[in-house]
């Protein structure tokens, strides 16, 4: 009985199938890792930025001011980059399955570590580094697609947004007179706001604030006026200021 070996052989030698070249499989596998690694770069520098668009905008801080601050974190939340991120990781795990040691790992652990490990470095590098706040700087050398992000990042003054990174320009009382310190958006009206706190939160508090203080205030607006849920002092100290 002819073996398999021998068959193949045979197909080779009358021209039924071709042998591929081992310099084919070298240059499939150096593509395999060049692309994977520019994904991963991407992949970072994407998780980088969001971790840097949180901080700069001070929406971390809403964290602390109770349910209605973590729905009005995640309102905010970059979502459209987390998205192409997870879109970016589950096409290098696709990548990587299609070579023979790409199955030997489960997929949900090869996407898992990739996620994790990318937020790892990414927070790594926007908290440990002055990389964005330097790449902020320096927006208007950047290539379009990153000057975009960095001329973007910093959230404009909008009429009704409730949200607000103010100066204390006067204290009466539970009133505040505050000015917004980011720059209005086109058409936006004045940047003076009047804040109502309430008198029985603890999120919301007068009694460590002075007239000159920098503080970050949460509420519903109308009219020019914050009914505020949460106020915090010095938010955004480290980073660009507006």
């Amino acid at each position: 009985m002819t073996s398999l070996k021998d068959k193949l052989m045979k197909d080779i030698e009358s021209g039924k199938v071709a042998m591929t070249p081992r310099l084919y499989f070298t240059a499939r596998l150096a593509a395999l890792f060049t692309v994977s690694a520019l994904i991963l770069v991407i992949t970072v520098f994407i998780v980088n930025f969001i971790f840097f668009s949180i901080r700069i905008n001070g929406d971390e801080t809403l964290l602390r001011f109770g349910p209605r601050g973590l729905g009005a974190f995640l309102w905010f939340f970059p979502w459209h980059l987390a998205v192409l991120d997870v879109a970016l990781v589950v096409f290098l795990q696709y990548l990587l399955r299609r070579f023979s040691f790409g199955y030997r790992i489960p997929v949900l652990y090869l996407v898992g570590a990739l996620i994790v490990g990318a937020g790892l470095i990414g927070f790594a590098l926007d908290r440990g580094t002055p990389f964005n706040d330097r790449m902020h700087e320096k927006r208007m050398g950047l290539p379009p697609g990153p000057r975009g992000l960095y001329d973007d990042v910093a959230r404009k003054h909008r009429q009704g947004g409730g949200i607000c990174r103010c100066e204390i320009l006067a204290i009466e009382g539970n009133v505040l007179t505050v000015e917004d310190t980011r720059p209005v958006a086109e058409g936006g009206a004045t940047s003076t706001l009047t804040v109502i706190l309430p008198l029985d939160s603890r999120r919301a508090t007068t009694s460590d604030l002075s007239v000159g203080d920098i503080v970050f205030i949460a509420g519903e607006e109308e009219d020019g006026v914050i009914n505020a849920f949460g106020v915090r002092k010095d938010v955004g100290k480290r980073g660009p200021r507006f």
